[in-house]
């Protein structure tokens, strides 16, 4: 059965070019401040890359909990949005303490000036809240210190998905499984080119079609965000759902999973579709609890295995803006970024 489900207009940030000025932000984490090479690698990518950087006036903060306080955090978001000069944010790393921030946020100032904003992991949070008070597409991609940081330099998978999401108008189309995959973490005390192995074939668990908006993004924060005014408006969605690297294991996705489906996130979607777990010998028991916890009345198509959030390399992609998952196939099928 085809779902096709019309979303409101989304509003469209204007593409990154050549020479643009990106802010980095960080919201959830003091991480850039206590690793201050891992920073400088990060921009050195970006400046590749062919943009300019700033930080945010509290990036580098290495507070006791996170780089700043609540207050201080969100200031710097808005300071960045609300500058005439910045062309996009990107978030230094995740974290856990992005939620804080939220209540905080003028969004107004957000809405005043649409303009690219990047990151995942907790910062789903940031995506989820400003999609629902401003409808801006945002960017479920790269952080400045996980992946522009990286040894000896961005995996050009990663950095080519998010140069194609972000500054080249008009729909992405296909987005395809990769063929390899990284299974070694990242260690910033000993850094080293890390090894690449051949991804695992995609599992369609249930097979179907369906279009709607991507949504979504790191499961565990999705789950908090229920009850909250900024939970993740999954009802008609292409639901897009990753897995954090170890510590967190399957047990935990399990529960995760199961609340979802009790808070009445799972019934209505037009697809699911899962990342690759960070640890590939879970790949197997996660498809088997996507078949338990999918309703069995639900006839939409659930897909695992995209190079999406805890995975390198990593793809961008543009939530809010719709999509089409058909089998096998997740296809980006609207704009994401607007011409000058």
């Amino acid at each position: 059965m085809t779902v096709t489900v019309a979303p409101r207009a989304p509003v469209l940030p204007r593409a990154l070019r050549p020479g643009d000025l990106v802010a980095i932000v960080s919201p959830g984490s003091g991480l850039a401040g206590q690793f201050p090479a891992r920073l400088a690698s990060g921009r050195k990518a970006l400046h590749e890359m062919g943009f300019r950087t700033m930080l945010s006036a509290h990036a580098r903060h290495t507070g006791r909990w996170a780089a700043g306080t609540a207050q201080e955090r969100a200031r710097d978001l808005m300071d960045v949005f609300a500058d005439p000069e910045v062309r996009g944010v990107i978030t230094a790393i995740g974290g856990r303490g992005t939620a804080e921030v939220l209540e905080h946020v003028d969004y107004g100032v957000i809405a005043a000036n649409p303009k690219v904003f990047c990151g995942y992991s907790d910062i789903t949070s940031l995506h989820s809240a400003i999609a629902a008070e401003t409808g801006l597409v945002t960017f479920y991609g790269p952080s400045v210190l996980m992946e522009f940081g990286d040894t000896p330099t961005p995996f050009p998978e990663t950095a080519d998905a998010f140069l194609r999401a972000v500054g080249v108008p008009g729909p992405l189309g296909e987005i395809a499984a990769q063929s390899d995959i990284v299974v070694e973490g990242t260690d910033w005390e000993a850094p080293h080119q890390r090894r690449r192995v051949p991804a695992p074939t995609p599992r369609l668990v249930r097979p179907g079609c369906g279009s709607g908006p991507l949504a979504g993004g790191c499961l565990p924060v999705v789950t908090s965000l229920i009850g909250t005014p900024w939970e993740v408006r999954a009802t008609g969605s292409v639901l897009v759902l990753e897995t954090p690297q170890t510590p967190y294991v399957m047990d935990a996705a399990r529960a995760d999973l199961w609340h979802l489906r009790q808070a009445g996130h799972l019934s209505d979607l037009a697809a699911l579709v899962v990342g690759w777990p960070f640890a590939l010998e879970q790949v197997d028991d996660l498809a088997e609890i996507l078949d338990d916890v999918v309703p069995p009345e639900a006839d939409y198509p659930v897909l695992l295995g995209r190079p999406v959030g805890h995975t390198s390399p990593m793809t961008t992609l543009p939530l809010g803006v719709c999509a089409r998952v058909d089998g096998a196939t997740l296809m980006i099928t609207d704009t994401a970024t607007r011409g000058a």
